[in-house]
């Protein structure tokens, strides 16, 4: 005799796999970004010590940090290592019996994690170099967008920022790369690149990180947004908007990927 499966348990058991299906997805992508980040910050930190260590030996002075010309390859890092993931998981995810909307939840997931890892280590990092020239008898001074004399809200201001422009970087990357699975017109790949790029430039200019943050965002931020805190929350959370519309694009994406038979 054979037991009656009812709808009810019939669809707890399909939720069940895309719960599994969908933190399959996220340990891939999360994990990755979370080696990266961390062999990033190890790197690039020791460049940030030798730096001012070395200057100071040989008699000289600085006048800014190093982190903030090292945060510019941070999100390319995050943005190329979402390409190679997204690019790896897609047809082995699919194949397993995840479902497109799973693997979205799990790449989303992966770009989350990847903006609180750079983030933290970031701030951790600002923390440390502002510590290190003070050690040196220097002076040090925030060289974001949002203030200019350094302070512990002016770190944490700086990790949030920098953590919302990491994950719209990973989420874009991932966008670009679904457009490019089973291409099969150049249209779309096209159109996806012209919207990573405007992404990208949107994200920084909000969070006054990166090149855009640099020059347009301090147009934007003197001349279109309240003074003082009130345009700093407008900003973030018009940056997690963009952040918000770069994870639905992946999505519109993702849903309509269709992947090439093996030759």
């Amino acid at each position: 005799m054979s037991a009656t499966v009812t709808a009810a348990e019939r669809a707890e058991r399909t939720a069940r796999a895309r719960r599994t299906a969908t933190r399959a997805a996220a340990r891939y992508a999360g994990t990755g970004h979370l080696i990266f980040a961390a062999a990033f910050w190890v790197l690039f930190g020791l460049v940030v010590v030798l730096v001012p260590v070395l200057i100071h030996a040989a008699g000289g002075q600085m006048r800014g940090g190093v982190t903030h010309a090292v945060g510019y390859s941070a999100r390319w890092t995050a943005f190329s290592l979402a390409i190679g993931t997204t690019y790896n998981l897609a047809a082995p995810h699919l194949a397993a019996g995840g479902t497109r909307r799973t693997l979205c939840r799990g790449v989303v997931a992966g770009a989350v994690v990847a903006g609180l890892a750079y983030g933290l280590l970031a701030g951790a990092a600002r923390l440390g170099e502002r510590a290190l020239f003070h050690s040196l008898g220097w002076g040090w001074q925030s060289p974001d967008g949002h203030s200019t004399a350094g302070s512990l809200g002016g770190d944490a201001l700086a990790a949030l920022s920098e953590g919302i422009a990491i994950t719209g970087y990973a989420l874009i990357g991932a966008g670009v790369v679904a457009a490019f699975l089973g291409l099969r017109r150049l249209g779309p790949a096209v159109l996806a690149i012209l919207v990573a790029l405007l992404t990208a430039a949107a994200v920084e200019t909000l969070t006054r990180t990166g090149t855009g943050g640099q020059t347009l965002g301090r147009w934007v931020a003197q001349h279109a947004l309240p003074a003082g805190a009130a345009g700093v929350t407008v900003s973030l959370l018009a940056a997690l908007a963009v952040v918000a519309l770069a994870a639905g694009w992946l999505w519109l994406r993702l849903r309509h990927v269709q992947l090439r038979p093996p030759a």
